[in-house]
């Protein structure tokens, strides 16, 4: 089902009715995936469906009949951001510059800092955490910062 489907099945719906529940669940989902990707708060927006059918129409965003994102296209800049991490010069530059941003000016990391940033990293980046929380996650807990 798209978005478009969806919100017209709950268009009229009572409260409480199972349309209404997916339209709702669908509108949370498309919330927080766009915040994962970096977005503002779609809540912000002067009409936050209109954004939700924006990031749906976009990232081509298919939900089962529960409201539940069941396909998407990932824009090509997110893959690309998954891919260079990959590649251990890139990520150490990504690490880098995160750390600084952090640091909020320019620091020293050791090598061995680094290495056990990357090795945090690729363990981390298995898990079902938001990128670049995990880099930083990665980072505060080598560099010991909050």
């Amino acid at each position: 089902m798209t978005w478009n489907e969806i919100y017209e099945a709950a268009d009229g719906a009572a409260c409480g009715d199972d349309t209404l529940k997916a339209k709702d669940e669908a509108r949370h989902q498309v919330r927080c995936l766009a915040m994962e990707l970096g977005s503002p708060d779609l809540d912000n927006a002067d009409c936050p469906e209109d954004v939700v059918e924006d990031y749906c129409n976009a990232m081509k965003i298919q939900f089962d009949e529960c409201g539940n994102i069941v396909g998407l296209e990932l824009p090509h800049w997110v893959e690309d951001i998954i891919y260079r991490r990959k590649d251990d010069a890139y990520l150490e530059e990504d690490l880098n510059v995160t750390a600084q941003e952090l640091a909020g000016g320019n620091i020293e990391i050791s090598d061995e800092q680094m290495q056990r940033m990357m090795a945090m990293y690729r363990h981390d980046e298995d898990s079902n955490v938001a990128m670049n929380d995990t880099l930083e996650s990665v980072v505060c807990r080598v560099l010991g910062r909050n």
